[in-house]
């Protein structure tokens, strides 16, 4: 399973200060878990399929999606959101 991240050519980055703490908020992190079960459920995922994730942040949804998919294209204003999408 492969990862594109990209940024956008807007300039301005809101979120840049919060990539470093946004997953230690356990509230934040059971919606996520919340998200990609509902996702499962309306959506048939397979391994031939590639998804593309405009505002991915640190990629804690698509990490719960990756296994399930052949690809995932994530696109995030913020360089450290998208270089968080790294480790997936």
């Amino acid at each position: 399973m492969a990862i594109d991240a990209g940024t956008s050519g807007m300039s301005k980055d809101y979120f840049s200060h919060k990539a470093h703490i946004y997953e230690q908020d356990n509230n934040r992190v059971d919606n996520v878990g919340n998200i990609a079960d509902a996702i499962s459920q309306q959506v048939t995922l397979s391994s031939q399929m590639h998804l593309l994730d405009f505002g991915s942040g640190t990629g804690l949804l698509l990490e719960r999606l990756a296994p399930q998919v052949k690809k995932i294209t994530a696109v995030d204003i913020s360089t450290r959101h998208s270089a968080a999408n790294s480790r997936i």
